[in-house]
């Protein structure tokens, strides 16, 4: 209470010291004030827009800030996938390497950033997302071996 009648009393004297009402004055700091809620809105948008910029930024580049290509659906992934290892083959001569898929139920029109559900559990996925994705992925592969030999295939 005290406070408040001390703000009225502030806001009288800078009102007879500008000639202006005590309503004009009131007017102008409630203007100011949400001037300043408003200055801080657009910081806070800012700052937010510049993290998921960098958020973005570090999803689709490399430590290098080279520009990583996300796959947008699985024929996308696969392909990606066997162009990856054929290049890591025939250039580094890498023989062993591990691919991860995200694994999507096939029957449903999920995104890859989507959390997915498998009521059967690893069997389930195995079944239905990793076999047919790893098929796939050796059916595009084109390596060709010095032995003549296709190439050795584990699964984990």
């Amino acid at each position: 209470k005290k406070l408040l009648d001390r703000a009225a009393q502030i806001r009288a004297e800078i009102a007879a010291l500008e000639g202006k009402s005590i309503e004009q004055v009131e007017q102008e700091a409630k203007d100011k004030k949400d001037q300043q809620l408003q200055l801080k809105q657009q910081q806070l948008q800012q700052q937010t827009a510049q993290a998921d910029q960098k958020e973005t930024n570090d999803m689709t580049h490399d430590s290098r800030g080279v520009l990583l290509q996300v796959p947008d659906n699985i024929d996308d992934m696969i392909s990606m996938a066997a162009r990856s290892v054929e290049v890591a083959y025939r250039e580094s001569g890498i023989r062993t390497q591990t691919v991860r898929f995200a694994l999507l139920c096939p029957d449903k029109d999920e995104s890859f950033l989507e959390m997915n559900q498998w009521p059967g559990g690893p069997t389930q996925m195995s079944r239905e997302s990793a076999q047919p994705l790893t098929q796939q992925l050796l059916r595009e592969l084109r390596i060709d071996n010095p032995n003549g030999m296709p190439p050795n295939v584990t699964t984990q």
